[in-house]
């Protein structure tokens, strides 16, 4: 018999996890072991909600035959139906919770330090969401409008998404108000949730757009099962029917697994018919090390304390198109995943992205760290095009700035973020750096500092189209090249796993807008618009054939930090963005 080699550690997957991560390809499937601690365990759970609901006064372990609990599970769950639905889920979220003062494990507070677009979940707690604090996760659970928008984030640059597979109750870390605002949501959610054999049954045999669904990611994408149980029969069916359906994916899914926990699992069946490689670790804290140096070479800021940065063994750091929408222009256009650097070659300018106070620039982080580097002060920029002026320039030197701000000055300064006036702000400040004489430009992304108040994906959309508009007119004759510098992610990920087509963006003059149309029961149709330029809010709806007064308008990602209705019929509607109509009430 051949020997089989020896079994794999986490540490030896890291490259290929940083790999498939730069694609866009790697997505977390969260288990109850991430939250232990603060939140119980299957069986826990099981004897704490069996004994709130008065069906047994019997301890539960871990040990117990997996029979035997759902047993217990299901004569449970049937106890708790003659409850309404506020009492059932104040049981729940009693049996989960074991202390809510006991900090977010380091495990998951690592995990929620990385930027995902897309994690699944079986898990009803908001640790996870707690946790990613940088870009909160819009928590989408197995109804049909929430199966087609996992989907949707596949194949587009979307807003990120925590996949619910088993319901959601949240409520142990923040308010579940804060979470899921809208209470119909809130119930539908709650409605999923997963504990006795006939939700296990109705989930997977009912529901047949969520196994089509399950299967599609499971097809595409590399799941990293963390702190999961993945040999329930209830996630293994769901894994054996889609490699039977489908056959194996073209990536391997992974599994972090406790040592101690060997007996349990086959390598051989794991890869073979699940499709999943079993990683074995036997320290207490190396989930929580592979997660932090997973995060150091896929960003450029490392979380360890030392500052030492573990880089990724292969990334892609630049792509470049020819742009030739003139015939006597063409303009290389390449998008760089590092910072804006200085000094650069003569005959190249640099050009930061700033707000604007009295007529001056007002530094973001970008500006006041390259204008560290080149020695400016603040007393050097000279505005270039006027009062509320969007071009400035740092007296004769390649320092530039643009302040894609609203030209009208309102009683609260000449500060305010406008989405619409960024093509023309580019428009701008390009002009002045052709007059000025240089050919080659370099530039970071447009209003998306930390405080901006939208996904910083709908002005770096604003900032293409932009540059596109502005190689269409005579005034970009002699202009060589354009390096866009991009450090965020959630820009970065989208351009390099193609999900962003920049391409189009540059060149194509069409634009597609999609609008969810929601009923009075909440039930949601979906349809897309596609216009010669980006709309205003007023243009959408009128194609759309609706009346705003009659409806409730929401955009997504919201424009705020926080989801508000929006009432500005002249906002402008970028692709990236999706407008939610739901009907007022009556």
């Amino acid at each position: 018999m051949i020997k089989q080699k020896s079994q794999l550690q986490p540490s030896d997957a890291l490259p290929d996890l940083a790999a498939l991560y730069q694609r866009r390809l790697l997505v977390p499937f969260v288990g109850s072991g991430m939250s232990r601690g603060v939140c119980t365990g299957w069986a826990e759970f099981l004897g704490k909600l069996a004994t709130l609901a008065g069906t047994t006064g019997k301890a539960t372990t871990d040990s117990m035959a997996s029979a035997e609990l759902y047993r217990l599970a299901d004569i449970t769950v049937t106890s708790l139906r003659r409850l309404r639905r506020e009492a059932r889920n104040t049981f729940y979220r009693e049996a989960l919770l074991i202390d809510n003062e006991v900090p977010i494990p380091p495990a998951t507070a690592a995990l929620g330090k990385i930027y995902w677009p897309l994690v699944l979940t079986t898990n009803y707690d908001d640790l996870y969401w707690t946790a990613a604090n940088r870009t909160r996760p819009a928590v989408l659970g197995r109804d049909r409008q929430d199966c087609h928008a996992v989907l949707r984030s596949l194949d587009a640059s979307q807003p990120a998404i925590l996949w619910a597979l088993q319901g959601f109750l949240g409520g142990q870390k923040t308010a579940p108000d804060l979470i899921v605002k809208d209470p119909r949501r809130q119930d539908l959610l709650s409605d999923q949730l997963v504990v006795g054999h006939h939700q296990y049954q109705r989930a997977v045999n009912e529901d047949g757009h969520f196994r089509r669904a399950f299967a599609e990611v499971y097809r595409r994408r590399s799941l990293l099962f963390l702190g999961s149980g993945i040999l329930e029969d209830y996630l293994v069916n769901l894994f054996s029917e889609t490699m039977h359906q489908l056959g194996p994916s073209s990536q391997p899914h992974f599994a972090v697994l406790d040592i101690k926990e060997k007996p349990k699992f086959d390598p051989w069946f794991m890869q073979t018919r699940l499709g999943i490689v079993p990683l074995f670790y036997e320290g207490r804290n190396e989930i929580e090390d592979l997660l932090v140096r997973l995060h150091d070479m896929v960003t450029h800021v490392p979380q360890t304390g030392t500052g030492e940065k573990t880089k990724a063994p292969c990334r892609l750091e630049q792509l470049t198109f020819q742009v030739s929408l003139r015939a006597d222009v063409k303009v290389r256009v390449s998008f760089s995943n590092d910072t804006l650097a200085y000094p650069i070659p003569p005959n190249e300018c640099v050009i930061v992205s700033v707000g604007r106070q009295s007529n001056k620039p007002k530094y973001g982080m970008q500006a006041d760290c390259l204008c560290r580097k080149a020695g400016i002060s603040e007393q050097q920029w000279i505005a270039l095009d006027g009062a509320a002026a969007y071009a400035f320039r740092a007296g004769s030197t390649q320092c530039f700035a643009v302040a894609a701000r609203q030209k009208e000055i309102s009683p609260q300064g000449n500060d305010r973020r406008d989405l619409g006036v960024i093509p023309e702000a580019i428009m701008t400040v390009f002009s002045e750096v052709r007059k000025a004489g240089f050919n080659a430009i370099h530039m970071g992304t447009i209003a998306s500092g930390p405080t901006r108040p939208w996904h910083p994906i709908h002005p770096f959309v604003q900032m293409l189209r932009g540059i596109r508009a502005f190689l269409m007119q005579p005034e970009s004759s002699g202009l060589e090249e354009i390096k866009i510098h991009i450090v965020d992610p959630s820009i970065w990920g989208p351009i390099e796993s193609g999900l962003l087509r920049v391409e189009a963006l540059l060149s194509a003059e069409l634009v597609t807008v999609r609008v969810d149309i929601a009923d009075a029961e909440g039930h949601v149709e979906t349809v897309t618009v596609t216009l010669p330029d980006c709309p205003t809010l007023d243009e959408l709806l009128a194609e759309c054939q609706v009346k705003k007064e009659d409806w409730q308008v929401e955009v997504s990602p919201a424009p705020m930090a926080q989801r508000e209705l929006v009432s500005d019929g002249q906002m402008v509607i970028p692709p990236t963005m999706t407008v939610l109509l739901r009907p007022l009430p009556r």
